[in-house]
């Protein structure tokens, strides 16, 4: 139980600060709501400044047809080539909830609660192995709680983020449900015999789903699981083609997929230097 006024909300703020993974919060002290959004901006939350609306994708928010946004080229944005960005979104007045960011959906205020001013200061080098290991300790515990206290199926490639998730459930990868990697293509089968040999080498079973081994969609469903995957998610580019392939759903349900992507966070994949607006 929480007090009620402005401690209310730091009490709020301490609890999202102290999640990890992806996630939205949504507060209430009876008289106002905040939605939170984690670090990375995993889950996209919509709203609508003059309705106080919100939800996960822009038709969520609207009673009203769609009011394109002028400043940014549509078709370019739905090829994947672009992204809206800086708060932008297909509809001119809706905006979208910045990382790290919570929004009052009665008035609009928003505010970032983290990093609060002051607490991110530059480390000396001397200083850097211990927040590394402190990181470290982080993921490793967040990521063997997970596997402990739930059926977790994680998913193995030759990436970075792969490895590292690996890596950081070591202590109990026994526990692991199910281990699988992606084969789409031959850069992928490549990358799945990665994956296999750190299986090998790690000593827990693996399982390959083949993109040819998966029966054929037809182009219509391709696209009907593509639009139902944008108002899921509020994305505007493309789904990747495991979803649209029907290839995700070859893995065991009920399972907890623990996905260790942290690109977004490190190297701002995300972004793409041919993203701007017609006029600012």
């Amino acid at each position: 139980t929480l007090p009620a006024g402005d401690d209310f909300w730091v009490g709020i703020e301490t609890f999202v600060i102290g999640l990890a993974g992806r996630y939205i919060v949504i507060a209430n002290d009876n008289t106002t709501t905040r939605v939170f959004g984690d670090a990375s901006n995993s889950f996209r939350f919509f709203f609508d400044p003059e309705t106080g609306r919100g939800g996960s994708s822009v038709l969520l928010c609207l009673d009203r047809p769609i009011i394109p946004d002028p400043r940014f080229d549509h078709d370019v944005v739905q090829a994947g080539v672009a992204r809206f960005c800086f708060g932008a979104s297909a509809d001119e007045h809706v905006q979208s909830l910045p990382a790290n960011h919570w929004v009052q959906l009665e008035d609009n205020q928003r505010a970032r609660f983290w990093p609060r001013p002051g607490e991110l200061v530059e480390a000396s080098e001397s200083e850097l192995p211990g927040i590394v290991e402190n990181i470290a300790a982080r993921f490793r515990s967040v990521a063997c709680s997970l596997i402990t206290n739930a059926r977790c199926i994680l998913p193995v490639s030759g990436g970075h983020d792969s490895r590292m998730l690996v890596a950081a459930a070591k202590p109990v990868l026994p526990k692991v449900d199910h281990f699988f990697v992606h084969s789409l293509n031959r850069v992928c089968r490549v990358d799945a015999s990665v994956a296999e040999m750190i299986a090998k080498k790690m000593k827990f079973e693996i399982t390959r789903y083949d993109m040819r081994d998966i029966p054929k969609v037809r182009p219509r469903s391709i696209r009907r699981r593509g639009w139902h995957f944008l108002a899921r998610t509020g994305n505007c580019a493309a789904p990747i083609s495991e979803w649209t392939s029907g290839l995700m759903t070859a893995i065991p349900e009920g399972g907890l997929v623990l996905r260790g992507n942290v690109q977004e966070v490190l190297r701002a994949a995300n972004w793409r230097s041919t993203v701007k607006p017609k006029k600012l």
